[in-house]
């Protein structure tokens, strides 16, 4: 009964993750797009025409910013969001293995969380190094000062590769008691 549980749970884990993964696959789309729209438009956009997309923005009220400045910060999310796709595909493909074998300490689980550590630590480097580029690119003039990177996810990381540590132990176990039956 427990190891239907299991099945169950990472079952539904797989799909919620793979929603997820479209989710944001999306918004990399409609992102591209706005850099792609605003790259084309000549001149500095007006405040009439992005008046109503504040809404949806997590800019919050992007009227307020610059073309230069909206499609820096549409390049940083593009790059953090192409990132955690991978993250994503990667988590979906462990808990939809662990519904179809229910094994969690295979050796590919422990491949896939180690890579999901390094994306974590490139998450926390990628799109700051982008932010600073693309400034650079669009607005040489422009000095930066307010560019972070997220030292928080490379905490992530490790403990994700803790865990991953952890599965690998895991797994030698598991095959020394399979080994003993």
């Amino acid at each position: 009964m427990n190891n239907n549980k299991i099945k169950r749970s990472s079952k539904l884990l797989a799909v919620c993750l793979k929603i997820l993964r479209i989710i944001v696959f999306i918004a990399v789309g409609v992102e591209i797009s706005a850099i792609i729209w605003l790259a084309a438009v000549p001149g500095d956009v007006n405040s009439t025409t992005l008046g109503s997309i504040h809404i949806i923005s997590p800019l919050g009220n992007i009227a307020d910013y610059s073309k230069s400045e909206l499609i820096v910060q549409l390049c940083v999310n593009v790059s953090k969001q192409s990132i955690m796709i991978v993250m994503l595909f990667l988590a979906g493909a462990i808990f939809k293995d662990i519904s179809r074998e229910y094994t969690p300490f295979a050796a590919k689980h422990t491949k896939r969380l180690k890579a999901i550590s390094k994306w974590m630590v490139l998450l926390a480097i990628i799109p700051a190094s982008v932010e600073m580029l693309m400034l650079q690119i669009l607005a040489p003039t422009v000095k930066v000062y307010d560019v972070s990177f997220e030292l928080s996810f490379i905490l992530v990381a490790v403990v994700f590769f803790c865990l991953a540590q952890i599965f690998e132990y895991g797994g030698v176990l598991q095959q020394q008691s399979d080994e003993t039956l």
